[in-house]
């Protein structure tokens, strides 16, 4: 994806692309490639859906991303929109959600 690989580009790392994370997925699996970098809530999914038994996610990030939600200025849907995803993201079901899905612990 674009920012993975902005990121390899920013570092100097070499990468081979692939056309989607599976591919990638098999190839390390297969041991043509070292490791494979994916955006982790993803990776994590298809790992633990696809490769359960022969891959894993290494308990690390290496560049964080913040996701955003756009609404026009002076929408009265800021302040309801800030209220909700805070009250969620700060209660036990969020946290229960990702590990359920993740096996992240937050």
């Amino acid at each position: 994806g674009a920012a993975t690989v902005g990121y390899l580009d920013r570092e100097r790392v070499s990468y081979r692309d692939f056309p989607n994370p599976q591919d990638g997925l098999r190839a390390l699996q297969e041991g043509r490639i070292e490791a494979f970098v994916y955006d982790r809530p993803l990776l994590s999914w298809i790992v633990m859906q696809q490769f359960p038994e022969t891959l894993r996610v290494l308990d690390f990030t290496i560049d964080s991303l913040n996701y955003a939600i756009a609404v026009p200025k002076g929408s009265r849907l800021l302040d309801k929109l800030n209220s909700a995803v805070l009250e969620e993201t700060e209660s036990d079901w969020w946290r229960q959600t990702l590990f359920q899905y993740l096996r992240k612990k937050q």
